[in-house]
């Protein structure tokens, strides 16, 4: 069976965030509205998932090594990729 990759930032690890709500407590990951794994359910396929909120995209081409390492069935590969990092764009 083949196997999708995502790799990405907070979206792709179902990042939800209460509108009320400040601080601690106030969001959460790996929620119901993870894309990649809706994917994976529709498509019945394996996924692997790579993803940290607020990460900076120059760590992605490690973790595509790792991950090509670790798996040897990936076919495809989705890269949530901003066209520029939000923390870079605040210096």
């Amino acid at each position: 069976m083949s196997r999708a990759l995502f790799i990405g930032d907070s979206q792709t690890c179902g990042y939800w965030s209460h509108p009320t709500k400040v601080g601690p407590g106030s969001y959460t990951y790996w929620n119901d509205n993870n894309y990649a794994e809706i994917y994976g359910e529709d498509n019945n396929k394996s996924v692997a998932i790579y993803a940290m909120a607020g990460v900076c995209n120059r760590v992605y081409t490690d973790w595509l090594s790792a991950m090509f390492e670790k798996y040897d069935d990936i076919d495809e590969v989705f890269i949530c990729l901003a066209p520029f990092n939000r923390f870079r764009l605040a210096f």
